[in-house]
């Protein structure tokens, strides 16, 4: 019963650190764009 409860936190926080990292991803990848964008508009 104990495990099993373990099995379902760290699943949880698996879950947490990985939608973490996506947002993170998204966020840099729009920066990019944003960045690139600038760069284009400034020459």
């Amino acid at each position: 019963m104990y495990l099993w409860y373990l099995g379902i936190e760290s699943m949880s926080f698996f879950v947490n650190v990985t939608s973490k990292l996506h947002e993170i991803f998204i966020n840099l990848k729009n920066n990019l764009v944003f960045m690139n964008w600038y760069a284009l508009v400034k020459i």
